[in-house]
Protein backbone atom coordinates (compact mmCIF):
# COMPACT_ATOMS: atom_id res chain seq x y z
CA UNK A 1 0.00 0.00 0.00
CA UNK A 2 3.03 2.36 0.36
CA UNK A 3 4.46 1.90 -2.56
CA UNK A 4 1.74 2.26 -4.11
CA UNK A 5 1.15 5.93 -2.50
CA UNK A 6 4.53 6.56 -3.48
CA UNK A 7 5.42 6.12 0.27
CA UNK A 8 9.38 5.14 1.07
CA UNK A 9 9.30 1.59 3.22
CA UNK A 10 11.91 0.40 5.12
CA UNK A 11 12.04 -3.46 4.66
CA UNK A 12 14.38 -6.07 6.55
CA UNK A 13 17.14 -6.96 4.52
CA UNK A 14 18.29 -9.51 7.06
CA UNK A 15 15.45 -11.44 8.35
CA UNK A 16 14.94 -14.53 6.05
CA UNK A 17 10.84 -15.87 5.71
CA UNK A 18 9.38 -18.16 3.16
CA UNK A 19 5.67 -16.14 2.05
CA UNK A 20 2.82 -18.53 1.66
CA UNK A 21 -0.45 -17.39 -0.13
CA UNK A 22 -3.24 -18.68 2.15
CA UNK A 23 -5.41 -20.52 -1.00
CA UNK A 24 -2.22 -22.81 -1.40
CA UNK A 25 -2.27 -23.19 2.07
CA UNK A 26 -6.12 -24.24 2.78
CA UNK A 27 -6.16 -26.14 -0.57
CA UNK A 28 -3.36 -28.36 0.79
CA UNK A 29 -4.54 -28.20 4.11
CA UNK A 30 -8.30 -29.71 3.00
CA UNK A 31 -6.29 -32.61 0.79
CA UNK A 32 -4.34 -33.88 4.05
CA UNK A 33 -7.80 -34.02 5.92
CA UNK A 34 -9.59 -35.38 3.01
CA UNK A 35 -6.89 -38.30 2.89
CA UNK A 36 -6.99 -38.41 6.39
CA UNK A 37 -3.21 -37.83 7.04
CA UNK A 38 -2.07 -36.97 10.48
CA UNK A 39 0.71 -35.50 12.56
CA UNK A 40 2.26 -31.55 12.46
CA UNK A 41 2.76 -30.77 8.71
CA UNK A 42 4.88 -27.31 7.69
CA UNK A 43 3.29 -25.76 4.46
CA UNK A 44 4.78 -23.30 2.69
CA UNK A 45 5.05 -22.24 -0.72
CA UNK A 46 8.50 -23.15 -2.02
CA UNK A 47 11.69 -20.68 -1.88
CA UNK A 48 12.99 -18.19 0.47
CA UNK A 49 14.32 -14.75 0.56
CA UNK A 50 14.26 -11.86 2.86
CA UNK A 51 11.88 -8.94 3.45
CA UNK A 52 13.44 -6.75 1.57
CA UNK A 53 13.85 -9.24 -1.62
CA UNK A 54 10.07 -9.82 -1.09
CA UNK A 55 9.06 -6.14 -1.67
CA UNK A 56 11.02 -5.81 -4.49
CA UNK A 57 9.43 -8.65 -6.44
CA UNK A 58 5.91 -7.27 -5.52
CA UNK A 59 7.40 -3.81 -6.93
CA UNK A 60 8.15 -5.78 -10.02
CA UNK A 61 5.64 -7.69 -10.62
CA UNK A 62 2.97 -4.43 -9.06
CA UNK A 63 4.84 -2.39 -11.46
CA UNK A 64 5.58 -0.21 -8.64
CA UNK A 65 8.71 1.98 -8.03
CA UNK A 66 11.49 -0.34 -6.09
CA UNK A 67 13.96 2.94 -5.50
CA UNK A 68 10.96 3.77 -2.63
CA UNK A 69 12.20 0.30 -0.86
CA UNK A 70 15.26 0.93 1.72
CA UNK A 71 16.51 -2.55 2.68
CA UNK A 72 17.84 -2.10 5.88
CA UNK A 73 19.56 -4.27 9.07
CA UNK A 74 16.18 -5.55 11.17
CA UNK A 75 17.62 -4.15 14.18
CA UNK A 76 17.28 -0.45 12.83
CA UNK A 77 13.34 -1.40 12.58
CA UNK A 78 12.93 -1.28 16.37
CA UNK A 79 10.59 -4.28 16.33
CA UNK A 80 8.91 -4.56 19.54
CA UNK A 81 10.30 -7.89 20.12
CA UNK A 82 13.03 -9.55 19.12
CA UNK A 83 12.12 -11.74 15.82
CA UNK A 84 14.52 -14.70 14.24
CA UNK A 85 16.99 -13.87 11.33
CA UNK A 86 15.79 -17.35 10.01
CA UNK A 87 12.34 -18.94 9.87
CA UNK A 88 11.82 -20.55 6.51
CA UNK A 89 9.76 -23.66 7.12
CA UNK A 90 10.66 -27.11 5.33
CA UNK A 91 8.95 -29.91 4.30
CA UNK A 92 9.79 -33.56 5.12
CA UNK A 93 6.62 -35.08 4.64
CA UNK A 94 6.54 -34.72 0.66
CA UNK A 95 3.66 -32.26 -0.09
CA UNK A 96 5.07 -29.10 -1.45
CA UNK A 97 2.94 -26.00 -2.28
CA UNK A 98 3.45 -24.28 -6.02
CA UNK A 99 6.77 -21.79 -5.57
CA UNK A 100 6.80 -18.05 -4.35
CA UNK A 101 6.45 -16.86 -7.63
CA UNK A 102 3.68 -18.93 -8.86
CA UNK A 103 1.63 -17.88 -5.94
CA UNK A 104 2.52 -14.00 -6.55
CA UNK A 105 1.08 -14.72 -10.16
CA UNK A 106 -2.02 -15.76 -8.85
CA UNK A 107 -2.73 -13.39 -6.17
CA UNK A 108 -2.11 -10.21 -8.55
CA UNK A 109 -4.38 -11.60 -11.07
CA UNK A 110 -6.88 -12.89 -8.62
CA UNK A 111 -6.51 -8.87 -7.34
CA UNK A 112 -6.92 -7.44 -10.65
CA UNK A 113 -10.07 -9.81 -11.46
CA UNK A 114 -11.74 -8.77 -8.57
CA UNK A 115 -10.81 -4.90 -8.57
CA UNK A 116 -12.69 -4.75 -12.00
CA UNK A 117 -16.04 -6.62 -10.82
CA UNK A 118 -18.78 -4.11 -10.70
CA UNK A 119 -20.56 -3.46 -7.19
Amino acid sequence: KSLSQYEQVLVAKDIYICPTYVPHLVNATLDLIIDGESGIWHLANKGSMTWSELAFKIADRCKLDPSLILPVNAVQLNYPAKRPYYTVLGSERGYHLPSFESALDEYIQHRETNNRKVA
